[in-house]
């Protein structure tokens, strides 16, 4: 006899560590608004995000907080149950902040690095394919010493 494992309708929870540093980082977004977005705008964007989700969120919660602040966050997410789901999950996550600005800084610094390792792979692939002339060879190897020191630098 065969068991089917499938289970219709019910989303399985994402528990990696980038999701929960993305959940974390919209929790932030949420309770702080312009306080956390000020800081983190300018290094941070929506498509810094694995989870579709996630990044559906925080290009609506963007788009709000240039505008001003957020004071409805549940009635931006009208009629988008899925990502109404997903806040709705994400709020209700126990989280012990004891001091925002020390958890925007680490997050933010986590995001960074993920960026930067992301572009040293690709960099890394473009000089093993070899299909390079001189010129773009070194600039390519200027920007992955330039990333290699930033990475040192971050926490």
């Amino acid at each position: 006899m065969q068991t089917n494992h499938k289970l219709s309708g019910i989303k399985k929870e994402d528990t990696s560590a980038s999701a929960a540093k993305e959940n974390l980082m919209i929790l932030l977004l949420i309770n702080e608004g312009q306080n956390v977005y000020q800081k983190i705008k300018n290094d941070i964007s929506p498509e810094d995000f694995k989870n579709e989700e996630n990044r559906k969120i925080m290009k609506i919660l963007y788009e709000e907080l240039e505008k001003g602040d957020i004071s409805n966050v549940i009635g931006l997410f009208e009629g988008k149950e899925e990502l109404l789901s997903h806040i709705t999950y994400i709020l209700s996550k126990e989280q012990d902040i004891r001091d925002t600005s020390k958890a925007v800084e680490d997050l933010t610094g986590k995001f960074i690095k993920e960026k930067l390792q992301e572009e040293k792979s690709e960099i890394l692939k473009k000089l093993v394919s070899k299909d390079l002339d001189k010129e773009e060879s070194k600039k390519i190897e200027d920007r992955l010493k330039e990333i290699s020191k930033k990475l040192v630098s971050i926490k």
